[in-house]
């Protein structure tokens, strides 16, 4: 058995250019497809990297937003505890070390605050006052623990006798200037 083909060449350049036409549409056909399917994966993964990204930054958003109400909530007391804790390193350098110098001597320190610094001739200077709370006869080993090791000027000091809890302790105040030397200032 034998495939007859027409003798005809119009039909013969007709079944040619057919054949040329669905070759092309299926090359062009597979390779455009390819590409689309390729293209729609490419974006799928996108879309589920920016849900992944949304969510994470959703969270961030959550966790700002509760520090946000938790700050409105103190934001009345952020004053009071700016005053509180030292701003300057020497500031909280010296609240440390009046804390120990007052444990050496069986002292407990229970208030600090700052004035102002003061600077001349590269020498800086500190207004602190600070308060202890103690036995009366450590007094004269807890000024001299304070004054060891730093340059101190005790300006004033006060001292009162207070009874707590069947004992009797001494509540000193201090105020005075620490002077330390500052590189680069002079």
């Amino acid at each position: 058995m034998s495939i007859l083909l027409p003798h005809n060449p119009r039909i013969k350049a007709d079944s040619i250019l057919l054949t040329l036409a669905l070759f092309s549409l299926l090359v062009f056909g597979v390779w455009g497809i390819r590409s689309l399917i390729v293209d729609i994966a490419f974006l799928n993964l996108e879309i589920k990297e920016g849900r992944r990204y949304n969510a994470q930054l959703e969270t961030k958003i959550t966790a700002v937003d509760r520090g946000k109400a938790a700050l409105i909530q103190i934001a009345d007391r952020l004053e009071t505890i700016d005053d509180t804790v030292p701003s300057d390193p020497l500031e909280a350098e010296l609240v440390e070390e009046l804390a120990m110098d007052g444990g050496k001597t069986a002292f407990s320190l229970t208030s600090t605050s700052f004035g102002g610094k003061k600077v001349e001739d590269g020498v800086s200077s500190q207004v602190f006052e600070c308060a202890f709370k103690g036995g009366a006869a450590n007094i004269i080993p807890l000024l001299e623990e304070i004054e060891s090791g730093r340059l101190i000027r005790i300006n004033d000091l006060q001292y009162t006798q207070e009874k707590s809890e069947g004992r009797s302790l001494t509540a000193i105040s201090i105020k005075g200037e620490n002077f330390y030397y500052e590189e680069g200032k002079e």
